[in-house]
């Protein structure tokens, strides 16, 4: 037995009803050991990358019902799941209808905020987010768990609605992690060369955005997220379509 199958055992003796979608090694054996001792597994992330919308918004609300009864900030969590729903559905224009009431306290609230203004063409709003966000070398954007799902928002839309000089600085910040997936417990925006990708196509380095969505489509193959494939497929096809990054389709 070793220390991720003992966590979970501990876990589950002390009344755990459900485990939640996880990342890291060791999380993994947590979550398998706690459903093998009968916990409920809520897996709406990976249902939202593998393009299963109904099933993984019923997820995802189970969720959100699980852990309001536990006292958890589960609404947040649940917010970000029904976003990623809400964009492969093309339905970010709901979204965009109550950002007007909704208090943008965290940079992340931002990113989302600037992303769902720049998907549906309100490119001035989304762009006074972006010059926020970006100050000072996106210095107000935490260096945390959510900094790659943050920089990911950010990247899709600055390449719709500029400028360079924010795309560029983008660029150069996601590239030393194009290796990784933009995952959090909760959420999966797919490879991050896919952005690194998006960025270097926005910039006219063609080479660069080559390699990055070849990266990109490899990982998302292999993920089995064919929305996610579907996306890169698309920005791929873009670079071929010469333009200002923020005219770009």
């Amino acid at each position: 037995m070793n220390v991720a199958e003992l966590v979970g055992r501990i876990v589950a003796s002390q009344g755990a009803g459900y485990a939640f979608g996880v990342v890291g090694s060791g999380n993994f054996v947590v979550t398998r050991t706690l459903v093998e001792r009968g916990a409920g597994f809520v897996a709406a992330r990976r249902l939202i990358w593998h393009g299963e919308p109904v099933p993984a918004e019923q997820r995802a609300r189970a969720a959100l019902a699980a852990g309001e009864a536990a006292g958890e900030d589960a609404l947040y969590l649940f917010r970000g799941q029904l976003y990623l729903l809400r964009w492969d559905e093309g339905r970010l224009g709901e979204v965009v209808r109550v950002l007007g009431s909704t208090p943008l306290e965290r940079p992340l609230d931002r990113a989302f905020a600037c992303h769902a203004y720049a998907v549906t063409g309100r490119a001035r709003e989304a762009r006074a987010l972006l010059v926020g966000l970006a100050a000072r070398g996106f210095a107000d954007v935490p260096w945390d768990g959510r900094w790659l799902t943050a920089m990911a928002l950010v990247a899709d839309a600055v390449r719709r609605v500029g400028p360079s000089d924010i795309a560029e600085e983008a660029c150069e910040l996601l590239a030393p992690w194009r290796d990784q997936v933009v995952a959090t417990p909760t959420t999966c925006l797919g490879s991050v060369a896919h952005y690194v990708g998006v960025l270097a196509a926005a910039l006219g380095r063609r080479q660069q955005a080559d390699d990055a969505f070849a990266q990109a489509s490899e990982v998302h193959e292999r993920m089995s997220a064919p929305v996610w494939a579907a996306r890169t497929r698309r920005a791929w096809r873009r670079t071929d379509q010469p333009g200002d990054v923020a005219t770009r389709p």
